[in-house]
């Protein structure tokens, strides 16, 4: 949690770290809180760093995006 306050770019600090309940499966992070860290925001300085990086539902699916 720490860390998630320290280097992300918050316009709204978040109230809430956690609120889990896990027999719903209704687990939430940093409630209230609004994050500005897109990826538009970076590109301009590092063109050529990977922007995202995900694991896809079903084997063989992908997709790259760079320009």
């Amino acid at each position: 949690m720490k860390i998630a306050k320290e280097t992300l770019i918050w316009t709204t600090p978040s109230q809430t770290d956690l609120s889990e309940g896990f027999e719903h499966g209704d687990i939430a992070w940093f409630l209230e809180g609004q994050l500005y860290n897109c990826v538009d925001r970076h590109a301009i300085k590092k063109p050529d760093k990977i922007a995202i990086i995900y694991e896809v539902d079903e084997p063989g699916q992908s997709r790259i995006c760079n320009k």
